[in-house]
């Protein structure tokens, strides 16, 4: 599965176009997403069912001590009527739970925001854990299970007891003088607790919250198009959970394309993803594609970072953030692709 670390520290940052519960600071997303992970962990222990109560959960990364761990705690639990129930896969509308271990560091050379609140960060960002935090399902951490295993019961996870942060492709620099660089540690940090809040923020109005990707068409581009490869499925799941939509072909983008350029489309934007394919050949971007693209832009009938060309890589660290991110640092290997991100990319 994919399983992206911090990268160099001196890359340049990723830029924000829109971002998930934007209206929300950090401490309310984070007592939103508390209260949501209370409900979804203490509901099914809530009724005076003589019936065990069972909670399914997923694992990632864990040690062979925090397995024990939880192998101790589902015993412990199961004699209290609580059943664990591990599941090899994430599923939908299922899997309640995500243990996973958190990272020694933070994605900064700090651990705590300007709010003064600690950003707890999973030690990896495999497809386990980027698809619950898209669901808005706690994630803890073995101090969770620890504190658990103390009270023999499911304890509520507080603050520092389930990751709120993903890591990403590229830590952010932080320096004291830099504003720049803190905001783009308010980008990156605490984006799990924001999908969990944004959920939370509706239901309590009585509607459905809208995927990050919401509005959003993403044409796979690449030699992954035509060969299965793991990462394929997970893109394609991620993608879909997030709320975008698949265009298939490079005709369908033509006519998305078309669209947009009239005000009659269904998308705000739409994506080349691509993979790491080196030639044009493999691309899956044609040149009659790339003209259009071009044509439409010179025209001002595309406005600016409404087509995007990316690596993948863009995908992960969007779910990291809970934002969708510019260009500027995905730029894509295949010459034509390459061209195609020159011709989006957003001036900053």
């Amino acid at each position: 599965k994919e399983n992206m670390p911090p990268g160099e520290m001196n890359e340049p940052q990723p830029k924000l176009i829109n971002k998930v519960a934007s209206t929300l600071s950090e401490k309310e997303a984070m007592d939103l997403a508390s209260k949501r992970y209370s409900s979804l962990l203490c509901f099914p222990l809530a009724t005076n069912s003589s019936t065990a109560a069972t909670i399914y959960a997923i694992t990632s990364s864990l040690s062979d001590r925090d397995t024990d761990a939880l192998e101790s705690l589902c015993k412990v639990l199961k004699a209290n009527k609580v059943n664990i129930k591990i599941m090899k896969e994430f599923q939908p509308n299922k899997t309640m739970l995500c243990i996973t271990s958190t990272s020694t560091g933070s994605p900064s050379k700090t651990n705590q925001t300007s709010s003064h609140i600690n950003v707890v960060v999973s030690k990896t960002r495999t497809s386990k854990v980027m698809r619950s935090a898209l669901a808005g399902i706690p994630i803890v951490t073995p101090a969770w299970m620890n504190e658990c295993l103390k009270h023999s019961r499911i304890v509520s996870p507080a603050e520092k007891l389930f990751v709120n942060t993903l890591p990403m492709k590229r830590a952010a620099v932080v320096s004291d003088n830099d504003k720049s660089h803190k905001d783009e540690l308010q980008l990156e940090c605490f984006g799990v607790a924001k999908y969990a809040a944004k959920i939370q923020r509706a239901q309590s109005k009585g509607i459905i919250a809208k995927g990050l990707l919401h509005g959003v068409g993403v044409m796979m581009c690449g030699s992954w198009k035509m060969i299965p490869t793991p990462m394929k499925k997970d893109l394609k799941v991620l993608l879909q959970e997030a709320g975008a939509t698949s265009i298939t072909s490079a005709s369908v983008m033509s006519r998305a394309l078309a669209n947009i350029a009239s005000d009659g489309s269904e998308f705000e934007r739409v994506v080349f993803l691509c993979d790491d394919s080196e030639c044009n050949k493999s691309c899956g971007i044609s040149e009659g594609l790339l003209k259009e693209v071009e044509a439409a832009i010179d025209s001002g009938t595309i406005g600016e970072g409404v087509v995007l060309a990316v690596n993948f890589n863009w995908l992960f660290d969007c779910i990291s953030c809970a934002a969708i991110l510019t260009s500027k640092i995905y730029q894509p290997i295949a010459p034509r692709a390459k061209e195609l991100w020159r011709l989006t990319s957003i001036e900053e």
